[in-house]
């Protein structure tokens, strides 16, 4: 009979009648008289000395290792020595025996061991059972135990009862109504009902499109909005956050047109506004929507430098200038009105006053001028030289025409500095703490060492 398979068509039942079942090795028919036999049979559990059951193999060594009738022996009270029973430590024989003994395998009883057994002397254990005539032509009278294919019978494979067991009876004669009640069906995180109430305050919800709220609204979230204008109608107006982010959304360079910053509503009035200009790299203001200024930055040339600033607020003493303090302005104000109208008397004997300029000596420009020494003179006089530089904004070494000796005064932007606070000097090049500013005039007055 060919295998016949399941139409959803037929009745489930029709299909599984014995005579369709294919058995196989693993799934067998049996009929009620081989199960009342095998449920008459002894179990095989192994005998013990509290219950019946199987002889066990260690039982049957135990057994062929006993003389037939060893049970009907009765011990007599007393032995001769001829009838001692030796042990492993105690032995009494001849010579004759000892030689005979060593001929003997061990356990043997001069046993013979014949051709042919009766099938009643053999004991049945788990893995060799007797079958009788009968069981053999009921045996051989089953089923294959091929599978059951297309074109042949045979037992139900597994994979096909698995499929049966998926199919639930008379599953066939179902007819799938046309309308159901709302309670028949099961909702799931991603099918649910909605009540005609729930429904309606849906409704009354703010749109996705947009709409008006006429409450308070918090949001504890992030908040995007996404649009072309954001307009904000407070009176007043918080916001945590210390730095506001504009042009998000900028990548890669900037163009030079961009400018970015806060421009404030001023009605009838030009807006005045604060902004980063791209252009300039600088913030800039305007307080007429036209005209607008740079804010100036700490290293901008039109600021001092924080040198610049000490030396500028530092009160003036005998060493270093700097601001006048109280106590030399109450000595200025002894000093009488033009008290350095002084005209100096020629010099003479007796008069201290001014020198004379002889042969050896003239006088250039205002400066005392002296030749060198000749061979018997004591030296010459040398006379004050001065030299001026141009700050860059980054350089702040700046090299004598000559090396100046005990007498140097340096001038930062009409200033004078300080040696050691200001400046350093090493042979003729002068190093500045920090560096002038661009175009600042530098202006050293020495005399060459």
């Amino acid at each position: 009979m060919a295998r016949t398979k399941i139409n959803l068509a037929d009745q489930v039942e029709d299909v599984l009648a014995p005579s369709n079942i294919a058995q196989d090795a693993s799934n067998r028919f049996v009929t009620d008289a081989e199960k009342t036999g095998w449920t008459g049979k002894a179990s095989t559990a192994q005998a013990t000395t509290g219950v019946d059951g199987l002889m066990s193999a260690a039982d049957k060594t135990k057994l062929n290792g006993v003389e037939a009738g060893a049970n009907a022996y009765t011990h007599p009270a007393s032995h001769a020595l001829s009838i001692i029973t030796e042990t492993a430590t105690l032995k009494i024989m001849t010579d004759t025996e000892r030689t005979k003994l060593a001929g003997v395998a061990a356990n043997a009883n001069n046993y013979v061991h014949p051709a042919n057994h009766a099938a009643t002397v053999i004991t049945e254990d788990t893995t060799h059972r007797f079958a009788t005539d009968a069981e053999k032509t009921t045996w051989n009278a089953k089923a294959s135990t091929a599978v059951a294919t297309g074109v042949s019978d045979g037992l139900m494979a597994m994979a096909d009862k698995t499929k049966l067991d998926g199919v639930a009876a008379n599953a066939n004669n179902y007819v799938h109504p046309a309308n159901h009640a709302a309670t028949v069906i099961t909702e799931d995180t991603t099918h649910r009902f909605a009540t005609d109430a729930e429904k309606t305050a849906w409704n009354a919800k703010l749109a996705a499109a947009g709409g008006t709220i006429t409450g308070d609204l918090t949001v504890s979230g992030n908040l995007t909005i996404n649009g072309t204008t954001t307009s904000i109608d407070t009176v007043n107006m918080e916001i945590e956050d210390n730095i506001l982010l504009l042009n998000k959304n900028q990548a890669g360079a900037p163009p030079t047109t961009l400018r970015s910053g806060i421009e404030v509503e001023r009605g009838t009035s030009a807006n005045a506004l604060l902004q980063y200009n791209e252009l300039t790299d600088k913030w800039e203001v305007t307080e007429d929507g036209t005209t607008f200024h740079n804010i100036a930055q700490d290293d901008d040339a039109r600021f001092l430098t924080t040198g610049q600033k000490t030396a500028a607020t530092r009160d003036a003493t005998a060493a270093q200038n700097g601001l006048m303090s109280a106590a030399y302005a109450t000595k200025l104000d002894g000093v009488a009105a033009n008290a350095n109208n002084y005209s100096l008397p020629t010099a003479a004997s007796s008069t201290l006053g001014g020198v004379k300029v002889g042969t050896s000596l003239n006088i250039n420009a205002g400066v005392l001028d002296a030749p060198a020494a000749a061979s018997g003179q004591a030296g010459v006089i040398k006379y004050p030289q001065t030299q001026v530089f141009t700050g860059t904004g980054s350089q702040t070494a700046f090299t004598l025409s000559s090396t100046p000796g005990s007498f140097v005064a340096v001038y930062l932007g009409g200033l004078r500095q300080t040696l050691t606070d200001d400046y350093t000097l090493a042979g003729s090049i002068i190093t500045f703490l920090s560096a002038p500013n661009l175009n600042q005039k530098i202006v050293v007055d020495f005399i060459a060492a």
